[in-house]
């Protein structure tokens, strides 16, 4: 059981009651002493505990001493919270130096209604190399962070290689035998398709003579051979024929509308030249004779518009406008040029499929489309010139794969599930959700590259290479399902990469749902605790070179905005903390019907390690008779003046109270230090008051475990998260600004956290 402590009343002599013009009373010298008591007790109980009786166990703290003992991995400072020290201001209940793997035994003094502490280890710059949780329900706790021992070794032995970065196909020059316009293809050797023509001739359809014959006027069957079409020509063919070995060649300015796309057939669109397709609901070019040449300011318009079987088309400057692009078995599409629905961009609805093996996309210049689809071998690569911008999903479906970009990529959604082949060496923008899922994905982050993006969800078990100089920016959420061995972030080089997340979360249960290994920055304003499952599993697996900030923005690189990567200019420090305060609330009984525990408070900081003090400040004068705060057991020692005279008040003047009349606010005073001892429980130290009557008669008001269980003359309350503490306005009971100090006050253990709920208007608020 815990030991107990209470107020206990020593008067030097009997005193009473007068009346007085502020609302507090002072000493009447007629009445006794174990009167007053008396009728504060009587009062008590009926206007704060509601007729319940206080529990005999009752120390009136709301914090306890607790031992600890902590054996770091990696030396620093050590620092005890109450509440995660990423993204929260939050003041340390101890603060001291540690070497690595020395055990460090203290004594800390925790709020009752915490049940979780963190141990953590900075750095000189307050950034954290390490941190785990530990529970706080006990009276000591033993935190060992060394389990990095045989988790180290047994990763190294293990560790994954990352893959070899995808080739891709070279892109072929254009064909130089073919004529821009009717005139040098005329001088070349053309004929006019109306005077007849053979396997392997070289003809020109011209407007006048398309219109005279009609769309299926000219049947070519099978014939192989060159045409060229002149003006604007819709021509059908043969439906049913192959047209192996058959070029069409579209004139500068000139249109083709086609009925029919047979196998086989080659397609040349001089400049500024246009193929139009959407008659044909979907139109395919394949096998190994096929193939589409654009040249500068060329179009092809399709519905869908499908290659495949070695199929090759070089954009070399037009535009591809379709509402769905599919590239299939060996074939290739390099695009020097545009693909896009609409010639102005204004509706990117293009679905862009890469299919089976080897069928390979490489774009040098614009796509602006709806999605991108790759699956069984499908391969995209955006070079160092390429710009893509895709309102919806990017999908990379298998190992077989391959995703690389060298330029600017932009996309609503992307998706890795089972990849190998992801490469990521410039910037990459993703305005909804980032996805890693299947097992085993791969996802390469290349140095000084970037991956931008809403919100990442890591599903299932896969691993994410960092480059150094890379950065992982996160607005929203970096969410984990991860739960594997060896499965994680990793960065081999020797310069820092940073994931900069709003906060990094995780489902629940199982093991390793962070894997950090190599130099990285952890900046977020918020990450999971680590937390220990058995010898060998945790929450958290991090090398000793990864370092957690504690709060985004703010890892100390510079990198300035590039291509690649967006400007971070983090600080290199990052949040101070708070102080950690317990606050000493006491009654001086000037009234015995006056329950707002605001005549004199003091706060008290935690022990400083290294001098053996603690700081002491006047918070609050609510009482109107003269007051000296004393310090120590069989000897004390006065700590500052009257505190009507620190605050630099008359004594009938109530300071930081928010009295209706005849109140002040001040500046906390500081009153000095004292001595603590290592192991002192911070709600237990020797302070007390002694009150003087009008009449120079005193009496003194100190902790005594004599009067455990009894009603309270002072309230010790430990600082919240922030070492803040609002107590009760002048005359405002404190059962009334504190609804659950009753039931707290009759039932130890229970309603621990009754000192964080306020009504509101009832404090006093800084």
């Amino acid at each position: 059981m815990k030991k107990a402590y209470l107020m206990k009343v020593m008067a030097a002599m009997a005193f009473g009651l007068v009346a007085a013009s502020c609302s507090k009373d002072v000493f009447d010298a007629n009445a006794q002493q174990q009167q007053k008591e008396k009728e504060f007790t009587t009062n008590f109980e009926k206007s704060v505990m509601g007729g319940r009786s206080i529990d005999p166990n009752q120390t009136w703290a709301t914090a306890s001493a607790m031992q600890v003992s902590v054996t770091p991995r990696q030396g620093g400072t050590l620092k005890i919270y109450t509440a995660s020290p990423i993204g929260n201001v939050t003041a340390p209940l101890y603060e001291g130096t540690v070497q690595a793997g020395q055990k460090t035994i203290f004594t800390i003094t925790k709020p009752n209604d915490i049940t979780t502490l963190y141990a953590a280890i900075l750095n000189d710059k307050n950034m954290i190399l390490d941190f785990t949780s530990f529970d706080a329900t006990e009276e000591s706790a033993e935190v060992n962070m060394t389990y990095e021992g045989s988790v180290s070794a047994r990763a190294a032995h293990r560790a994954p290689s990352m893959p070899d970065q995808p080739t891709f196909t070279s892109k072929p020059d254009m064909p130089t035998t073919y004529k821009n316009t009717l005139t040098d293809a005329k001088t070349a050797g053309a004929t006019d398709i109306a005077n007849g023509f053979t396997t392997g001739s070289v003809v020109y359809l011209t407007e006048a003579v398309n219109k005279a014959k009609g769309v299926w006027g000219i049947d070519i069957q099978n014939t192989s051979m060159t045409i060229y079409f002149d003006g604007n020509i819709d021509f059908g063919g043969n439906n049913y024929q192959s047209n192996d070995g058959t070029t069409y060649c579209v004139t500068t300015g000139s249109t083709l509308k086609l009925q029919s796309v047979r196998d086989g057939l080659k397609v040349y669109l001089a400049p500024n030249a246009t193929l139009d397709l959407t008659d044909i609901n979907w139109c395919t070019f394949q096998n190994s004779n096929a193939a589409i040449y654009m040249s500068s300011g060329s179009v092809i318009k399709a519905n869908t518009l499908e290659m495949k079987n070695y199929v090759t088309c070089i954009n070399e400057g037009g535009t591809i406008q379709a509402s769905k692009l599919i590239v299939g078995n060996n074939s290739t599409l390099f695009n020097y040029g545009t693909i896009s629905k609409t010639a102005d961009s204004s509706t990117p609805n293009t679905e862009i499929i890469l299919q089976n093996t080897q069928a390979e996309l490489v774009n040098n210049s614009t796509i602006t489309a709806l999605s991108l689809q790759t699956s069984g071998g499908g391969k995209f690569y955006n070079t160092l010139n390429g710009s893509v911008t895709l309102r919806g999903a990017t999908d990379i479906y298998n190992e077989a794969d391959c995703w690389m970009n060298n330029g600017t990529y932009t996309t609503g959604t992307f998706k890795c599930t089972d990849t190998q082949k992801v490469y990521n060496n410039c910037r990459l923008t993703v305005t909804g959700k980032f996805t890693m899922a299947g097992n085993d994905s791969n996802f390469i982050l290349n140095g000084d590259a970037s991956l931008i993006c809403d919100s990442f969800d890591w599903l299932s078990d896969n691993y994410f290479w960092l480059g150094g100089g890379s950065l992982v920016k996160v607005a929203k959420t970096l969410y984990s399902t991860n739960g594997n061995w060896e499965k994680g972030f990793y960065n081999k080089t020797d310069e820092y990469a940073v994931i900069s997340a709003k906060a990094v979360t995780y489902n629940q249960g199982g093991q390793w749902k962070m894997w950090y290994d190599g130099k990285i920055y952890v900046d977020t304003d918020s990450h999971f605790a680590q937390y220990k499952i058995n010898d060998s599993q945790y929450y958290i697996h991090k090398t000793d070179d990864v370092i957690f900030t504690t709060k985004q923005g703010t890892a100390p690189v510079s990198w300035n905005e590039s291509t690649c990567r967006p400007a971070y200019n983090g600080t290199g420090t990052t949040t101070t903390d708070s102080t950690m305060y317990y606050y000493y609330a006491f009654e001086d009984l000037g009234t015995t019907d006056d329950f707002d525990f605001n005549d004199v408070i003091l706060r008290v900081s935690t022990r400083n390690t290294s001098t053996g003090k603690s700081s002491v400040e006047l918070v609050a004068a609510g009482g109107t008779m003269a007051a000296q705060v004393i310090y120590g057991t069989t000897s004390t020692v006065n700590v500052g003046g009257e505190v009507h005279g620190e605050f630099d008040v008359a004594t009938t003047t109530m300071v930081n109270t928010n009295a209706s009349s005849n109140g002040a606010t001040k500046a906390f005073k500081p009153l000095g230090t004292v001595d603590v001892a290592a192991d002192a429980d911070m709600a237990n130290l020797p302070f007390g008051i002694v009150v003087t009557g009008n009449n120079g008669q005193t009496t003194k008001v100190v902790r005594s475990v004599a009067n455990n269980g009894h009603a309270p003359l002072c309230i010790v309350v430990a600082g919240d998260a922030n070492g803040k503490w609002f107590w009760p306005k002048e005359r405002v009971n404190i059962a009334t600004a504190f609804s659950q100090f009753g039931a707290w006050g009759a039932s130890v253990g229970t309603n621990n956290d009754w000192y964080k709920n306020y009504a509101a208007g009832t404090v006093y608020t800084y």
